[in-house]
């Protein structure tokens, strides 16, 4: 299980992070999930029937698609394509103060361990790594 970074302690992570998905085949059954915002909005539904399905959002993805979600999704995830990437940092706050999220917020992506501490002032929970 590949860990996470939680609380400045290693934890598994027990969610299975789908990076590309272009339906509902391809994602595996029977396991929590995170998938791409695309899906999340074409499949809304038949996700939320499965149970333990989280979102994760591109830069260039708008937080307010998750509006009326920010209190069923157990996890949203933000993908940082590059370190120094700002816009995943402005998610987190608009998720965070906008949106009212109260749930996991993961940073994903090319994320180092030097920024830990200024992701968790942008409202991040936990680490991928």
């Amino acid at each position: 299980m590949p860990g996470l970074i939680r609380n400045r302690s290693i934890v598994d992570d027990r969610y299975t992070l789908v990076r590309a998905a272009a339906s509902l085949a391809d994602v595996p059954d029977g396991v929590p999930v995170i998938v791409p915002l695309t899906l999340w909005t074409q499949r809304r539904a038949a996700l939320i029937a499965r149970g333990e399905a989280g979102v994760w959002l591109a830069p260039g993805d708008d937080p307010a698609a998750l509006t009326d979600d920010v209190g069923r999704l157990p996890v949203i995830a933000i993908d940082f394509p590059h370190s120094t990437d700002s816009r995943s940092h402005a998610h987190a706050r608009a998720l965070r103060d906008r949106y009212a999220f109260a749930n996991e917020l993961r940073a994903i992506g090319d994320v180092r361990c030097d920024q830990i501490d200024d992701l968790a002032q942008s409202g991040f929970d936990t680490v991928a790594i």
